[in-house]
């Protein structure tokens, strides 16, 4: 409520990556454009054909997939974010719960940036309450509990202390 779409689109935009397309009555030239040069995919103004939508929708689709990666591997771990499965070469599968898979991707799409407690809260949950960050910090400690030694060396969940977590992906400096 404290945010208007185009600061909160920043905000996601520094924490994942993913495609932004804004929906809204605003037709101003000056705000079209700010959108687009800052975080925006598309832009698109109400009202709005629904089948014009679809179609600007999977175009950027296609657009973005040429550079998401499916499969990521993180030391000994592989992880398939379409198939949401999880092996380590040395244990085979690793059973995740969605919350703890969602937390996984996530920080995984954030490309090692910190990604803030409340952000991982509205990743594996629905309403945002106090408990929600708790349960963010018990899906941190069951994932780095599943995952363990397969992360390997410079890999891990560091908590970020007051913002959130990272996952590091590469040796240590």
């Amino acid at each position: 409520p404290d945010l208007d779409g185009l600061s909160l689109a920043t905000e996601i935009r520094r924490s994942f990556d993913v495609a932004i397309v804004f929906i809204t009555q605003r037709n101003e030239r000056a705000t079209r454009i700010e959108a687009l040069e800052t975080t925006g995919d598309d832009y698109i103004t109400k009202p709005f054909d629904l089948r014009e939508l679809l179609a600007r929708l999977r175009s950027v689709l296609r657009r973005r997939g040429a550079g998401i990666e499916t499969r990521v591997s993180i030391g000994d771990i592989e992880v398939d974010l379409l198939q949401r499965e999880v092996r380590s070469s040395a244990h085979g599968a690793i059973e995740l719960t969605r919350g703890e898979f969602d937390l996984l991707a996530a920080l995984i799409r954030s490309n090692g940036n910190v990604v803030t407690r409340q952000a991982l809260a509205s990743v594996v949950t629905r309403q945002l309450g106090p408990s929600d960050m708790r349960t963010v910090d018990t899906l941190v400690s069951r994932l780095r509990r599943k995952l363990g030694a397969g992360l390997g060396e410079g890999h891990q969940i560091k908590t970020e202390h007051g913002v959130g977590y990272r996952l590091l992906r590469g040796p240590r400096s």
